[in-house]
């Protein structure tokens, strides 16, 4: 059986946006500063699991697997919660180039 990953380039952006967005969410926004701190309590940053939350390429690839088996598997609702992180992630950028 012949598999194939239909992804256009306008899919490509929107899921490298969206994994931008979350890896950041992960990383450094302050909504999930608990956890981070919850964390890093048990596992410092020379711990694997400890840096891995502090590392854009480890939590850039694991979550851009994560969307993209999410993207073979349910494309529509993927690709839906991919486009509001996208456009989340855009803001973000707009604002803080405005800001400067």
């Amino acid at each position: 059986m012949e598999s194939t990953l239909n992804m256009s380039v306008v899919d490509l952006v929107i899921l490298a946006l969206a994994a931008y967005r979350i890896a950041r969410l992960i990383i450094e926004d302050t909504v999930t500063e608990r956890l981070r701190e919850a964390v890093w309590s048990r596992y410092n940053s020379s711990h694997g699991i400890g840096y891995l939350i502090t590392c854009y390429w480890c939590v850039g690839f694991w979550v851009a697997s994560l969307l993209v088996l999410l993207f073979i598997i349910v494309p529509v609702p993927t690709m839906a919660a991919s486009l509001v992180l996208a456009l989340s992630a855009l803001a973000g950028i707009i604002a803080a180039r405005l800001d400067h």
